[in-house]
């Protein structure tokens, strides 16, 4: 089973779309969690269509923000538990792994609301005696070299994500990939 997570920023732009169709040509994953989508679910229903998907859940963005997918081939079945602005909860069951729970997760871009983050990571980890994947962008950090540029992120922010981590008894199992998702002009002298 493979995974593609990726913080979009928007399927609004066709080279969007079709970098998204690159990737997943490439990657060939099983499961895709998108996370600031912008995008309505008639939008993101074209495009699970297109890349040839058959499962599809949708949590609309709000506004002009926001908005998360996951899309999944019919491999294993997929059960949505429950869904917010900022999760997908879901379990999955296929023959190379048996059971598992995995939520994708969108955390609270401003600094001030990151606790409200650390409580919705905390309320699930309880919930379901199943081996736990949490994915997404947390839009947080546990340590300073995670960061390039800008003001320093305040302490208690890194020791305060530790300790959600720890409560909730996650392990970083770190990624492959670009590190930063903001990177401009990637694979460019700029």
């Amino acid at each position: 089973m493979s995974f593609l997570v990726w913080n979009c920023r928007g399927l609004a732009q066709p080279r969007t779309v079709r970098f998204l169709k690159e990737i997943i040509k490439q990657l060939r994953p099983n499961l895709v969690f998108l996370s600031e989508t912008f995008a309505n679910k008639k939008k993101i229903e074209s495009i699970c269509k297109a890349v040839f998907f058959n499962g599809c859940f949708v949590v609309e963005s709000q506004r002009h923000g926001g908005g998360l997918t996951l899309l999944w081939k019919n491999e294993g079945g997929v059960e949505i538990k429950g869904s917010s602005n900022h999760y997908i909860d879901f379990e999955v069951c296929c023959d190379q792994v048996g059971r598992w729970r995995y939520t994708g997760f969108y955390g609270c871009p401003e600094r001030q609301r990151r606790r409200e983050s650390w409580q919705i990571l905390r309320d699930p980890a309880a919930e379901s005696q199943l081996p736990w994947c949490l994915i997404g962008d947390f839009n947080d950090m546990m340590h300073e070299h995670e960061k390039q540029g800008g003001r320093r992120q305040p302490r208690g922010l890194l020791e305060g994500f530790k300790e959600t981590v720890f409560d909730s008894g996650l392990d970083d199992l770190g990624f492959i990939g670009s590190e930063f998702t903001w990177e401009k002009s990637r694979g460019t002298a700029t």
